[in-house]
């Protein structure tokens, strides 16, 4: 949790006489360039028993001037507005001040389509979801404003109310979880919350993994309605930074499922856990690199000795895991090899 003093002022609440059918919880932070699009989308719903909830993250450009100005039109608006303290504390804000059914996510540089929880409330409250969830769209505005559709999952898993537990492929899929609504008393009941490190920093990933590890019925849609914007520069996909704060997402995901009693999911997440620490392994350069391999090295290490390795899961990948856990320095002189190689043919 956050240590330092943090200041929160409700700068306005929303005033509706009704319980919100989807509370939309918008994470602001210095994205004054995008921000007009994006509540644009929320405010034009179809939906029209929304509310939305705007967390300024102590933004330094004209955000919160723009969420003043847009809340004194609507008075389905909240503004928030605090001291910098990253993604997770502004969401966890949201979720305590949220009072809808179902909430919705929209991060303030994306956009969506004036149907998106209309549809997807509809879908929520005809099977009695605890979670809908829709394809999306990434986006380009500096490529004609291009859209290309994204699947979640692949077609034959689609328009079913599943389980993720009984059907785990769905924990292998990328979070994505502005492109669902969440059903409030499920995510209040079991505790699902953001871990509230420093900055955007993957913190969709031990969310996601929280809810799939929880959720009774879900219902995947081939619809796609969220516009999620691939050309901003400040996005933290794009930054080189933060090299261990994918881990501290997986200690919250094992310590979240110790808590409850569900250690049956242990070796799932460490295979997660393994692709994306390799993911975040190649996108490092010298000598970020070997310092998170050595780490890498000595968690799964730990995860063996304790029998956390499913080798079924790993199938071929399990030689490079052994590697890693055993000769860390060989594979990372193998890897780095390879990478050069293949940079060299182009």
């Amino acid at each position: 949790m956050l240590k330092q003093e943090i200041e929160i002022n409700i700068v306005k609440q929303n005033n509706i006489p009704y319980v919100p059918k989807v509370s939309v919880i918008v994470p602001v932070y210095n994205v004054s360039k995008y921000l007009h699009q994006c509540l644009d989308g929320i405010v034009h719903q179809t939906l029209n028993e929304i509310e939305i909830i705007c967390i300024d993250d102590g933004s330094t450009d004209e955000s919160f001037n723009i969420l003043q100005n847009y809340a004194s039109k609507d008075e389905r608006m909240t503004v928030v507005h605090k001291t910098n303290s990253g993604y997770g504390h502004s969401m966890n804000i949201g979720l305590k001040l949220a009072k809808g059914e179902y909430i919705g996510i929209v991060e303030s540089d994306d956009w969506v389509e004036t149907q998106m929880f209309e549809k997807l409330y509809q879908k929520a409250t005809l099977h009695h979801l605890d979670v809908v969830k829709s394809n999306f769209y990434d986006y380009w505005a500096e490529k004609d404003q291009l859209s290309q559709k994204v699947f979640v999952m692949p077609e034959n898993d689609l328009n079913e109310v599943i389980r993720p537990q009984e059907r785990q492929n769905i924990f292998w899929q990328m979070p994505c979880i502005w492109a669902a609504i969440y059903r409030r008393q499920f995510l209040e009941e079991n505790d699902i919350q953001f871990l509230e490190t420093p900055g955007a920093s993957y913190q969709d990933t031990a969310f996601n993994f929280k809810v799939w590890a929880l959720a009774h019925r879900v219902l995947l849609i081939d619809e796609a309605f969220l516009h999620y914007r691939r050309d901003n520069e400040q996005s933290s996909v794009n930054s080189k930074g933060k090299v261990f704060c994918i881990a501290d997402e997986y200690h919250e995901i094992e310590r979240f499922l110790k808590q409850k009693n569900m250690t049956h999911l242990l070796a799932l997440m460490n295979r997660l856990k393994f692709s994306t620490y390799m993911w975040n392994y190649k996108r490092l350069c010298w000598p970020l690199n070997w310092h998170f391999l050595k780490f890498m090295s000595e968690e799964f290490k730990t995860a063996k000795h304790n029998g956390l390795l499913d080798k079924n899961l790993f199938s071929k990948e399990y030689r490079k895991i052994k590697k890693i856990i055993s000769y860390p320095f060989l594979f990372f002189i193998s890897s780095q090899l390879k990478y050069y190689r293949q940079k060299k043919r182009g």
